[in-house]
């Protein structure tokens, strides 16, 4: 086993190194200087123009079909790269399959990634098929990734746009086609914009009327599993957002986190009087709530609480000004406020900042501890977190415990609680009879 260093620099640097290990994979980030894609081997747009051109010449009529996919980036979020890459290799299977098809129905058709994870084929017009091509590339995507995951598709939307160019003798064919793509992929994203607006419009109905149900799930101590507190989680009652992952997307693209952050925390305050006086609640906060006044000024419920209230910050959301971060952090902790950042495990960037929060508590992200029983090196990453967190004087939650190995393994590599649905799934307030005990 690695001895650990002393100094929490050589700490961060040491486990830095190690999660990096556990979770090096090719990106996107560097597509640009690519000519493949690293995780599909799909060409990419910049290294076909010469093929486009070439297709131009011999049909002066081609269709361009933009295929943009915006909830890739929450895939990612909520399930963490590994499920990534197998969303967008589900999508590449299933156009690469159409791109063949196409091939033979028209004697050329082009497929490669664009920007992001969208993708752009490029073909001969057909006039009588383009009519019904938009609907054939969203419905089969969207088919084939619930075919293989329902849970992927449940949270995923794809949206087509398509123009048609023709070839202009006064403009070189790879302008022609850059043009056309890019047009292509503003009706595209026109499409995703309306949509968006009107789930927008739904959000502002269920803000409202505060259409929302909390339910808390239980954390409870790894050694005897008897109960340290519960997480509160949303349940949108309008079909539309009844994912959480849709509702806080909407939210945030449209511009209404902090209205409806604010509405939870209420709403979950309501509760405070019935959670016994022993147990903690923790509270999901994103970073910008931090710049908030009304959190800044808590009201009274919150205050005569303070001491068992958790305010779980996710590490994933990037802290753009950390020094104003900072300053407010220490304001809610002279409230009486204990500190958890959530999600640890999920993002990149979160052992560098650690040590300068020294929050109270750390949560490991159920990526992280899924399947840990039979992973030795997520088990040696988890065991040297831990010992990070406990020079620290941190406390650590592994999340997402489903399965008694797991529960085994994360109690014996040190974790001091636990979450997760071997124990209990979230229900009303509060929740006393788990599924499960520590023997």
């Amino acid at each position: 086993m690695t001895k650990l260093p002393r100094s929490v620099t050589d700490s961060v640097r040491l486990i830095s190194s190690m999660h990096m290990e556990a979770i090096q994979t090719p990106t996107t980030l560097d597509m640009p200087r690519r000519l493949f894609h690293p995780v599909t081997g799909v060409v990419s747009l910049t290294s076909l123009f010469e093929d486009m051109a070439q297709m131009l010449s011999a049909s002066p009529d081609i269709t361009i079909a933009y295929i943009h996919m915006p909830n890739s980036e929450l895939v990612e979020d909520r399930y963490g790269w590994e499920a990534h890459e197998a969303f967008i290799r589900m999508a590449t299977n299933y156009l690469q399959g159409i791109s063949s098809q196409l091939r033979k129905d028209r004697d050329d058709c082009l497929l490669m990634h664009a920007f992001a994870d969208d993708y752009v084929l490029l073909m001969p017009r057909r006039h009588e098929d383009d009519s019904t091509l938009e609907a054939i590339l969203t419905d089969g995507v969207m088919r084939h990734l619930a075919a293989m995951d329902k849970d992927l598709a449940s949270v995923s939307k794809v949206y087509v746009g398509l123009e048609s160019l023709r070839a202009f003798s006064r403009v070189h064919n790879e302008r022609l086609v850059y043009r056309g793509i890019l047009e292509a992929a503003s009706r595209a994203m026109d499409v995703g914009q309306r949509e968006l607006m009107a789930q927008a419009r739904i959000l502002d109905k269920v803000l409202l009327e505060r259409n929302f149900l909390m339910y808390f799930q239980p954390i409870v101590h790894a050694k005897d599993a008897s109960i340290f507190g519960y997480e509160a989680l949303v349940r949108c009652q309008a079909d539309e957002l009844r994912s959480p992952l849709v509702l806080f997307d909407i939210a945030e693209r449209s511009g209404r986190t902090r209205p409806l952050n604010r509405a939870l925390r209420d709403i979950t305050l309501d509760s405070m009087p019935d959670l016994p006086q022993s147990e903690y609640l923790f509270i999901n906060l994103h970073v910008d709530d931090f710049t908030d006044p009304k959190l800044l000024s808590p009201p009274k419920v919150m205050l005569m609480n303070s001491e068992r209230i958790i305010l779980e910050v996710t590490e994933r959301a990037a802290i753009r000004d950390f020094a104003t971060f900072k300053k407010h952090l220490h304001v809610m902790r002279d409230h009486g406020f204990l500190i958890a950042i959530d999600d640890l495990g999920s993002g990149y960037s979160a052992l560098n900042t650690l040590a300068e929060i020294e929050p109270d508590f750390i949560k490991f992200d159920m990526a992280l501890i899924r399947g840990i029983d039979s992973n030795p090196v997520r088990q040696n990453l988890v065991r040297n977190m831990r010992a990070f967190a406990d020079d620290l004087g941190i406390q650590v939650v592994a999340e997402g415990v489903e399965t008694r190995p797991e529960y085994q393994t994360v109690r014996d590599l040190g974790c001091h609680l636990i979450q997760g649905y071997y124990f209990a799934r979230p229900g009303p307030p509060f929740v006393r009879d788990l599924d499960a005990s520590a023997e």
